[in-house]
């Protein structure tokens, strides 16, 4: 490894505080995790923003990665995959079956994976549509 010099020195100096301080904004809105202490009663809970889309009951909600992008089932038979931080709705997804129980994000964020009561797994891939410019489905396994 060749020798640091003075300006590298610098700049790794520099780039350490700004990491640090980085961390220190991160820290200061960061949720809260902790189950608050024992007898006390837990904070009011309040709406910090309404999807609205389902026009039955949700049954599942997963956040992805990214804590941006959202992926809802309903009763309604349809995956919507949000967009958080604006509300808007990315993709609506029609499932074969209005029984979805469960819906989950991949961690690259790329599929949804979906079952419910009619023993299905299906697993589409958000990135690439079908002619009708819905998520395309990978793979349907059954007995699950």
């Amino acid at each position: 490894m060749p020798p640091v010099d003075e300006e590298t020195a610098s700049l790794r100096e520099e780039l350490g505080k700004l990491v640090e301080k980085l961390r220190i904004k991160q820290e200061a809105v960061r949720d809260d995790t902790s189950l608050g202490t024992p007898g006390q009663k837990p904070g009011k809970a309040s709406t910090k923003k309404l999807l609205k889309g389902h026009i039955n009951k949700v049954t599942c909600c997963h956040f992805s990665g990214d804590s941006r992008h959202a992926v809802s089932g309903s009763l309604d038979g349809k995956l919507i995959v949000w967009d958080c931080w604006t509300g808007n709705k990315i993709q609506v997804i029609p499932l074969r079956s209005a029984w979805v129980m469960t819906a989950v994000f991949s961690h690259s964020g790329s599929f949804v994976a979906c079952g419910g009561m009619d023993n299905m797994l299906t697993i589409y891939d958000l990135n690439n549509r079908d002619g009708n410019g819905m998520a395309k489905m990978v793979r349907e396994i059954t007995g699950y």
